[in-house]
């Protein structure tokens, strides 16, 4: 399972927020961005782990050293604890 996050025209995507449940939580995610809709995905940091949450209560946030331009942004789990569960918040800005 992948969460894609679509506006349909490029934003400066800075930091991506993270939480989980009480009953479970994503532990490890991947990042992968598109810079045009029909462009194919491109993994972000060179396909490295993010890690995230440690509990379902905390938010974890990943702010991002050098900021992606992208339409869509991929975010695709591969590690949790207890049930599957994730609530995302991205922080983006207009390109100008």
């Amino acid at each position: 399972l992948s969460v894609i996050i679509s506006n349909g025209k490029p934003q400066i995507v800075f930091q991506i927020t993270t939480k989980g449940t009480q009953q479970g939580w994503v532990t490890g995610y991947l990042i992968q961005f598109r810079n045009l809709p029909t462009s194919p995905f491109i993994c972000w940091n060179g396909c490295n782990l993010v890690n995230a949450n440690t509990d379902g209560t905390t938010p974890s946030t990943l702010s991002l050293a050098q900021p992606i331009i992208a339409t869509e942004i991929r975010i695709y789990p591969v590690s949790w604890t207890g049930n599957y569960a994730l609530q995302i918040d991205i922080g983006i800005l207009p390109v100008s």
